[in-house]
């Protein structure tokens, strides 16, 4: 429960913290600790984390009944169903061996960074395009053009970043096997994932800059 707390308070603070996009829409770092809370805890708890963490950033903001509904449902699905996708591939939680004292360095690290890696991917993936789907009815607009304007800019950057996870998962282990507080990896951890946050943010608006340039420009031709 204790480990379920401090994930969860982690993700509703980064989630509280994140940035507007375009069509209403709103993206955060908090994709590292559901990330992290995933290859941790498994299917089962990493969605409840996460689902629990998403549903209180949306009630924090005023968000109607609906949109807690469903921005609450897709973070699980995205979470458990990656997780049961590397379940059915074999892979086993925690999907990184951080209790021992051998480096990670070893030899199914590869693999379980392979796993990591689409473990990653469905989460970004499911989450794009369910949100743009559901923009793209709800606007009548195309869903490619949603998920263009919105995400195609981040993708890789979310990819890069979620590598971060692995070290907020490893940090919390080492320091509960340690101290028995765990958490005291969340505040070590704290600076590089506010930096991301931080470039995050900053990368959003110049993109977002850019493509108001770009429009102007072609209604300008």
């Amino acid at each position: 429960m204790w480990a379920l707390v401090s994930f969860t308070l982690a993700a509703f603070l980064l989630e509280k913290s994140g940035s507007d996009l375009r069509f209403e829409t709103k993206g955060s770092t908090s994709f590292v600790v559901h990330l992290a809370g995933g290859i941790l805890f498994g299917p089962f708890w990493g969605g409840a984390l996460a689902g629990f963490s998403t549903m209180l950033g949306e009630l924090d903001q005023r968000k109607s009944a609906i949109k807690v509904l469903f921005n609450t449902a897709q973070r699980v699905v995205a979470v458990g169903g990656g997780l049961l996708l590397v379940a059915l591939l074999g892979g086993r939680y925690p999907l990184f061996n951080f209790h021992s004292d051998i480096p990670l360095v070893v030899a199914d690290l590869k693999r379980s960074l392979l796993l990591f890696v689409l473990f990653a991917s469905f989460y970004f993936a499911f989450n794009t395009a369910a949100v743009s789907f559901v923009v793209a009815i709800s606007g009548g607009r195309r869903f490619r053009e949603v998920w263009n304007l919105t995400y195609r800019g981040v993708l890789g950057y979310d990819l890069g970043a979620s590598f971060i996870a692995i070290v907020l998962a490893w940090l919390y282990v080492r320091f509960e096997d340690g101290t028995g507080i765990g958490a005291i990896g969340f505040v070590i951890s704290l600076a590089p994932i506010m930096l991301v946050r931080h470039v995050y943010g900053l990368y959003r608006k110049l993109q977002n800059s850019g493509r108001e340039l770009l429009d102007l420009m072609v209604k300008a031709i």
